[in-house]
């Protein structure tokens, strides 16, 4: 229950250190990403970023019903090391994330009677990311476009077993500079 009163404080203090804040939009095959994001340069060619936000899916039939849906809240942590000194252009990266999803679920059965379920999973999503950073001369504000590659790990599931495994996802991102 404490660390419903701890993430809140823990981001805005983060949100109010960055350097940039935005908006970020990820998309992978089974759902959607919406998050607020800031950076926050720590070397010459070295930042990190932080997220939250919300993320919901429809994985059809790919996890282990045969209809699964739904979503949460939560955020993240990356890890970012720029090609040029000034924070901005070609980049490669870390991030984790942790999610707390409400999965709705269907499982048809022979004929016309199925059965369904709702499943509570914490979600935990280590990636390796790649991307470009555009920042104009009046560094005033950004636009990103990004890949990322990694894993959906399941990491506490209260109900019946839903999908994990491979994730890959397209990102962008548009933002201000403070």
């Amino acid at each position: 229950m404490r660390a419903c009163f701890l993430i809140p404080f823990f981001f805005s203090i983060m949100f109010t250190q960055a350097q940039d804040i935005g908006v970020e939009f990820r998309a992978y095959p089974a759902g959607q990403m919406f998050m607020l994001r800031g950076e926050q340069p720590i070397k010459s060619r070295s930042a990190i970023s932080f997220y939250v936000g919300y993320n919901r899916t429809d994985r059809k039939d790919y996890g282990e019903h045969d209809n699964e849906e739904g979503g949460g809240f939560g955020g993240g942590l990356g890890y970012k090391k720029y090609v040029k000194q000034d924070s901005s252009g070609f980049y490669v990266g870390l991030e984790n994330f942790i999610w707390k999803l409400d999965i709705d679920w269907k499982e048809p059965v022979s004929g016309a009677f199925s059965f369904s379920g709702t499943t509570e999973i914490l979600v935990l999503q280590p990636a390796f990311n790649f991307g470009y950073k555009h920042v104009p001369e009046s560094r005033k504000w950004y636009a990103e476009l990004g890949f990322a590659f990694g894993a959906e790990i399941n990491v506490k599931t209260i109900g019946s077993e839903v999908g994990q495994g491979g994730i890959s996802m397209i990102t962008a991102s548009f933002g201000f500079s403070l």
